[in-house]
């Protein structure tokens, strides 16, 4: 919702049915390369099978938005603070990180042990 210029009255702004359609694609992409990793006859570490599908998702919807996204894998936070999954770019700005956890392994990261433990989580 946007703020109307001189004025207190909200509106949405109307997403364009092309980027809408562009996305659930991205989205319907993602899913069925995730399922095929996972339908393979021999295992993988479950993390690693979501990067490349990742990647793409993320490529894939910078573009619907006209935005050039890139997933950096691996980088670096600050003062070595930890190193995330990916550092995210927007028209190669760094705007993020995301950090991908197998499926199943949940949000919750009170729970994490080890090194999947941020170093903000409390015991």
């Amino acid at each position: 919702m946007q703020r109307e210029p001189g004025g207190s009255r909200l509106h949405k702004q109307a997403i364009p049915m092309d980027t809408l359609t562009a996305t659930f694609e991205a989205i319907e992409t993602f899913a069925n390369d995730v399922r095929q990793k996972f339908s393979a006859n021999f295992d993988g570490e479950p993390e690693d099978q979501l990067r490349a599908p990742f990647e793409a998702l993320t490529a894939a919807i910078g573009a619907a938005l006209g935005q050039t996204v890139t997933s950096i894998g691996e980088t670096r936070l600050t003062n070595n603070m930890g190193r995330p999954d990916f550092g995210i770019s927007i028209d190669r700005i760094l705007c993020g990180h995301i950090e991908l956890k197998a499926p199943g392994k949940g949000a919750d990261t009170t729970v994490y042990s080890g090194h999947q433990r941020p170093s903000s989580a409390t015991p």
